[in-house]
């Protein structure tokens, strides 16, 4: 009962912040820029302005939610999550919000080819890079510690790579494309000064984060009783070596042996339950090195994840176990 008046109360304050201040920068400012532009005879093509103008409204509900739900806070300032919010959305960006609302204002300067607004969300986004770089991000160094360092080295500030192409970038493009016909552009865009995103399976340098040192606490506890794949920094690490498997891996330690040590190498092996052997995981901790592998198996393939493409001595258990999943697959053919 009282964690659910806490959800409510965060719900409510999270509503007030939205109409105050996303309210103002995305509705009220630029309503003030449009006020009396009009879609008469406006290009079909125009209406496709709602599209990024739907999917930033989108982006910005999903991330106030997981704020409420997983941070228990708000995105203000004065009441942030007392949590570091590294699911969802915050996997591949640590703004999203931002990229939410910087794209609900694209989308209206799409819609009704306005310029000048072109130009209020370039300056936005310069206003929300000061913001970011000025005071979050020093603010969450202070508050996480550690924890914020490795995230930063797992995940880019605004958003990934596309073919060695920022989107921001590719999206500034377009915006300018989109109020080219009245005859203006907006400013250039500078580039965002982001750390590059790091290569898929790849994740932070041992310089990027502390050590995994406090594994070797849980030698002999199984993963579930400690929720040893939630804490950090080894969740985020495990999330931005695995990326969508991440899941897979969990539900294949469903049924699981505890956290043992062999020579430098922390070691646990899980099957899938009900999945007779087919499906596996094993996570390889190498804390001297600091270095994580991660191997899943299923009836067809063994599936290897390493940071920086490195590999971690395999205990006698361990081979034994790959040893039987390779004669089971050779059983199946």
């Amino acid at each position: 009962m009282i964690e659910a008046r806490s959800t409510r109360s965060i719900a409510l304050r999270s509503l007030v912040f939205t109409f105050l201040v996303p309210g103002t920068v995305a509705g009220y400012l630029p309503w003030l820029i449009l006020r009396g532009a009009t879609l008469d005879a406006a290009p079909a093509w125009r209406w496709l302005g709602l599209v990024p103008l739907a999917i930033g409204l989108a982006i910005y509900v999903w991330c106030v939610a997981d704020f409420a739900l997983a941070g228990r806070g708000t995105p203000a300032p004065i009441d942030p999550p007392k949590q570091l919010v590294v699911r969802g959305l915050y996997r591949f960006s640590r703004n999203p919000m931002y990229v939410g609302v910087l794209s609900m204002i694209a989308g209206q300067s799409w819609l009704f080819g306005s310029s000048p607004l072109a130009i209020y969300a370039l300056v936005v986004f310069a206003c929300f890079q000061v913001f970011i770089v000025a005071y979050e991000e020093p603010t969450l160094r202070q508050t996480f510690d550690g924890e914020y360092e490795c995230y930063c080295a797992a995940v880019p500030r605004w958003l990934p790579r596309l073919r060695g192409a920022r989107l921001p970038m590719i999206a500034a493009i377009a915006l300018v494309l989109a109020c080219g016909d009245r005859g203006e552009a907006p400013a250039p865009v500078p580039p965002p000064s982001e750390p590059a995103a790091p290569a898929e399976a790849a994740a932070p340098s041992p310089e990027a984060g502390p050590k995994l040192a406090y594994l070797r606490a849980q030698v002999g506890k199984y993963p579930r009783d400690v929720a040893l794949f939630e804490t950090e920094p080894l969740h985020a690490r495990l999330v931005a070596l695995l990326d969508e498997q991440f899941p897979m891996m969990v539900e294949s330690f469903g049924t699981q042996g505890p956290l043992s040590i062999d020579g430098p190498t922390l070691y646990a092996i899980g099957n899938k339950p009900h999945a007779a052997g087919d499906e596996q995981a094993i996570l390889l901790v190498d804390v001297d090195r600091d270095l994580i592998n991660v191997k899943l198996m299923n009836a067809d393939e063994m599936r290897d994840f390493r940071e920086r493409n490195e590999a971690v001595e395999l205990p006698g258990e361990v081979q034994t176990t790959i040893a039987n999943w390779e004669d089971l697959a050779d059983d199946a053919e």
